[in-house]
């Protein structure tokens, strides 16, 4: 497998210019000592050295105009919005591009010399690469591929991609296949590559590749690209597949300390209030009553209506963890530097472990998130698996910024407050800003802070909350 960057080649529009104008009269000076010596006859007849050597001079004047027009087309096409992909790939190879080298020098010294020996190599190579390059379109053309993603990862786990390549020729093997994908994200691209040795008719192989995404996000996979150039390796032919496939990338996670473990608690101890839920088979005994219709049977306690000579049923409460509000603030300043994009992911980080860590050792609550960004989104549900990765997949979306106003931010955190629930902020500005969000937040919810934390990721002591290992 091999990863590479993508790197867009701009050519200036004068140098276009330069190269049309060098190339041409590089052109027209080789087909005018072509013509001149077909016409005056300037090399004598029977001096095959001479001829060879002005034959490759010519030859060096012809590809080079040749290259420079190829290269200022190349340079006008790609200025060009591509509507759909060309799905067919044809390249020389380095050893096909020699070969037509000498194809090209061995013609023009046909030509000049009239040698039936020329013609002959030239008919030689040139058929090779016809029957090259025929071949190869034929493998291509009889493959099916399909890849296959997870659905979601967090930041710094290595996966593995799985390839499938289906021959569908009935009779022909297709040999030393690679399948080239594309990985785009909003931060990168990157090329992966698999080599499949044989693949026998009307059968399937499979490969995989090793991909480790070091960004939160979504990386976007395709179009699939099958490329050989078996089985002489002049011409490698190719065909591409619109295959794409979205991966979600989740923020990393770390651990949170005994310490901030010890400050939800002492946070949680300000407001004393549960909410109960009637039930059979809860968790805490409450009392019993007298049996009522549609009352579960098992209910009953059998010694008790005996003595009592009346149906009496006991009667159960479930307490139910507190809800929770997470708001997650994503503050970046108007020129960010390096430093204030690390503290916004951190606290994406931060907000994410927070997430794991009350959906799976609380049970049965409401959980929020609300995010203050480049935009300013929110998400809400019951506790589960699903729920899980849902807000995991919101904070993978999240972005820094300073679009919304923090009056807005708040008020709209009202809507999911209740006093039961426990709030916590965590925002990338500074630990001096700490005091002015709580009395916004305290003005916007018209009541005390209780059961509300608080921090900055950019503080001295968020160290003692939360710990980010680094990526092996």
């Amino acid at each position: 497998m091999r990863f590479g960057q993508y790197r867009d080649q701009q050519q200036n529009p004068r140098q276009r210019v330069w190269h049309l104008t060098i190339g041409f009269l590089l052109v027209l000076t080789g087909s005018l000592l072509i013509w001149a010596n077909l016409q005056l006859k300037l090399l004598a007849a029977g001096n095959g050295l001479l001829t060879l050597v002005f034959s490759t001079f010519v030859m060096i004047l012809l590809l080079g105009g040749a290259y420079l027009f190829l290269q200022a087309w190349q340079a006008q096409k790609a200025t060009l919005k591509k509507v759909r992909l060309n799905r067919q790939r044809v390249r020389l190879t380095p050893q096909g591009m020699t070969l037509t080298v000498m194809m090209l020098v061995f013609l023009i010294a046909s030509m000049l010399s009239h040698s039936n020996m020329m013609v002959l190599m030239f008919s030689f190579i040139a058929g090779a690469i016809v029957v090259n390059g025929t071949l190869g379109m034929t493998m291509v053309r009889n493959a099916s591929v399909k890849r296959r993603v997870p659905a979601g990862v967090m930041a710094g786990e290595k996966i593995a991609v799985n390839i499938e390549y289906t021959n569908k020729s009935r009779f022909r093997s297709a040999w030393v296949m690679v399948v080239r994908d594309t990985i785009n994200h909003q931060t990168e691209s990157l090329q992966a590559e698999v080599l499949i040795a044989r693949i026998m008719p009307q059968k399937t192989a499979s490969a995989y590749y090793d991909f480790r995404p070091m960004r939160r996000g979504i990386y976007r996979f395709g179009p699939l690209e099958v490329l050989t150039s078996s089985p002489l390796g002049m011409v490698e032919r190719g065909h591409i597949f619109d295959l794409e496939d979205k991966l979600a990338v989740y923020p990393r996670t770390g651990k949170l300390t005994s310490i901030w473990k010890k400050e939800r608690s002492h946070a949680a101890e300000l407001v004393q209030q549960k909410q109960t839920r009637k039930g059979v088979f809860d968790d805490e005994y409450h009392s019993m009553r007298e049996y009522r219709p549609g009352d579960n049977p098992r209910a009953i306690h059998w010694r008790t209506s005996a003595r009592r000579n009346e149906v009496i049923v006991r009667e159960f409460h479930q307490s139910r963890d507190d809800d929770v509000l997470l708001m997650v603030d994503l503050w970046l300043p108007k020129n960010p530097t390096e430093h204030h994009l690390e503290l916004t992911e951190t606290a994406v980080s931060f907000a994410a472990t927070v997430s794991l860590e009350q959906m799976q050792k609380s049970r049965d609550f409401q959980f929020t998130l609300l995010i203050n960004g480049s935009t300013m989104s929110s998400w809400s549900g019951r506790s589960s698996p699903m729920a899980t990765e849902e807000a995991l997949n919101a904070l993978a979306l999240a972005e820094g910024g300073r679009e919304c106003e923090l009056s807005d931010w708040m008020e709209e955190a009202c809507q999911y407050r209740s006093p039961s629930t426990s709030l916590i902020l965590a925002t990338s500005r500074p630990e001096s800003e700490l005091q002015t969000l709580h009395l916004l937040l305290e003005a916007a919810l018209e009541e005390p802070l209780l059961n509300v934390t608080i921090v900055s990721v950019d503080s001295k002591k968020f160290s003692n909350f939360f710990l980010l290992p680094d990526f092996d």
